[in-house]
């Protein structure tokens, strides 16, 4: 993406995320620790406006309190949680062409932050299904399914986690075979 599509980006992002959040008192929080704390509970709140303004916030912290890829594809699930998904799925895009893989070179960070490019890659498909897009939901889950096998840290999960694609991918051609 250029830095004139970046920043059109940011810009309108910004703007749908703060006409869905609700107003948040005038005092800054103290430090960006604090703040993706903050941002993380309003996720997990589902007041995806906040927690959508703190991540873009974040972004302008140096250093961040936590790996860009993963702000981006927060801001991005959060502006999928208020139906913007061109917005989306550009944040998630810009998670996927972000050229170090975290994950392979840091096992904490995985326990902490989960896989952000495998998460992208899902959020872009649940994006285009939610479009009618069926065609490139179809495709965008198969890229999950084949580059993001879905392995989760706990070991336990990845036969559901990797279930939900296939489940997707399934009902996809369904979908596809009813046209």
């Amino acid at each position: 993406m250029s830095p004139i599509g970046r920043a059109v980006l940011a810009v309108a992002s910004a703007a749908i995320l703060g006409s869905a959040c609700s107003v948040q008192s005038a005092a800054k929080l103290p430090n960006p620790q604090e703040t993706l704390q903050e941002a993380d509970e309003s996720y997990g709140e589902t007041d995806y406006g906040t927690a959508g303004r703190l991540y873009r916030s974040l972004l302008g912290e140096s250093p961040a309190p936590c790996p860009i890829p993963y702000l981006h594809l927060q801001i991005g699930r959060c502006l999928q949680a208020g139906k913007s998904f061109v917005l989306a799925r550009a944040e998630y895009e810009v998670v996927m062409a972000n050229p170090v893989d975290l994950v392979a070179s840091d096992s904490a960070f995985f326990e902490r932050y989960g896989y952000p490019k495998a998460e992208a890659q899902f959020g872009i498909a649940e994006c285009y299904e939610a479009e009618g897009r069926w065609e490139e939901a179809l495709s965008a889950y198969q890229a999950s399914r084949d580059k993001y096998p879905r392995w989760h840290w706990c070991g336990s999960c990845k036969y559901s986690r990797q279930q939900r694609v296939l489940d997707r991918i399934a009902r996809l051609l369904r979908q596809l075979d009813g046209k």
